[in-house]
């Protein structure tokens, strides 16, 4: 290979391995946020229920 082959060369495997390190590392960001978030939604449900149990009757019918 020529000098400039073999540099395109290793600056393409330099690239697949950093975009893979990227790859990695936005997967395993996105699973901790999406995590954080699901537990979030389920404390606001939580507290929406709690908050509509105490409503009184009068105001959850149309009547």
């Amino acid at each position: 290979m020529t000098t400039n082959a073999q540099e395109m060369f290793d600056l393409s495997l330099a690239l697949e391995i950093e975009l893979s390190d990227l790859t990695e590392l936005l997967a395993s960001t996105l699973e901790t946020e999406l995590s954080d978030l699901i537990e979030s939604l389920a404390a606001i449900q939580r507290l929406l229920s709690k908050l509509n149990a105490l409503r009184p009757d009068s105001l959850t019918s149309d009547e």
